[in-house]
């Protein structure tokens, strides 16, 4: 059942399938995705590659923990449910990509100082992007590392980059043209360019004018001579198109479109009833093992 619920850690949205069944928890899969915004929780049965559940809470990251703590404590869907397995995917701007060839697990921290300052107190993880042949390591701030590994036994740990690559390849491993992908929040963006097989560029930025998501855009297209007359731009996440972020980018690219879900999984009805390119990212984590 579809559902606004305006309650503070109430989830805004909220999807459940009639046939989840919490005696058959153990055969489906958990997927988390946390990001500045909030958090958006899907369940997907694997016997049917059904999703049966969706909740979408929204807060603010100064509360994100103790938010985190209350739904993970009170969800019904969430506390004390043993599930197949847990996957969740996080937003760090501390981030780096290695190419397979030159990736040394004993070495990930000093891989990810290169680029970014890390406190000593920071866990360092990295996930296998299958799709581009790629480690993208990754540093977890320890009090979200804690408050995870508290309430949940076994869990995979994503960067929001990598269900978010996966998910593209897939969908988008046709394309022709050099293309540019942005999955947005409210002040946060990931862009991501690809040709092909071939992923050209990544990273994460945060905004705060619709200027500065325009400078980004721009300034990423010009680098790699992408042409805003030409190449095509795919959004997902939080934008619409009567929504300022859209209005500001179809002013300098003529080709936007909304990404689709993938087809590879099934959803209840009631998903129709949302923008298919808003929860492509936690969508996508399905296709991370």
């Amino acid at each position: 059942m579809l559902q606004s619920i305006s309650s503070k850690i109430q989830p805004v949205v909220s999807i459940t399938d009639e046939s989840y069944d919490l005696g058959y928890a153990h055969r489906y899969r958990l997927l988390i995705e946390i990001t500045n915004d909030g958090a958006t929780v899907v369940v997907l049965n694997q016997g049917s590659d059904k999703f049966i559940l969706l909740r979408d809470y929204q807060f603010n990251i100064e509360e994100r923990n103790r938010n985190l703590e209350d739904i993970f404590s009170s969800d019904e869907f969430l506390s004390h449910v043993n599930y197949k397995s847990v996957t969740v995917s996080i937003v760090s701007p501390k981030t780096t990509l290695v190419p397979s060839p030159f990736y040394d697990s004993n070495e990930s921290r000093k891989l990810l100082e290169f680029n970014h300052t890390l406190k000593a107190s920071d866990v360092i993880y990295c996930n296998y992007v299958r799709s581009f042949d790629l480690h993208n390591v990754f540093a977890v701030p320890k009090d979200l590392d804690e408050l995870l590994k508290s309430n949940f036994k076994n869990f995979n740990l994503l960067h929001a980059a990598t269900p978010f690559m996966e998910g593209v390849h897939l969908e988008y491993l046709n394309m022709a043209l050099t293309s540019l992908f942005v999955n947005v929040s409210k002040k946060g963006l990931e862009l991501m360019a690809t040709n092909g097989k071939q992923l050209l560029f990544y990273n994460n930025f945060n905004y705060e004018t619709m200027e500065d998501f325009a400078y980004y855009m721009l300034f990423v297209a010009e680098q790699l001579r992408i042409n805003p007359e030409l190449n095509p731009v795919t959004l997902s996440g939080n934008i619409q198109k009567d929504s300022p972020v859209f209005t500001t980018l179809y002013k300098y690219f003529r080709h936007v479109n909304f990404a689709e879900r993938t087809e590879q999984y099934n959803y209840h009805f009631e998903f129709e009833k949302i923008p298919s390119h808003t929860y492509f990212s936690v969508f996508s984590q399905a296709l991370c093992e």
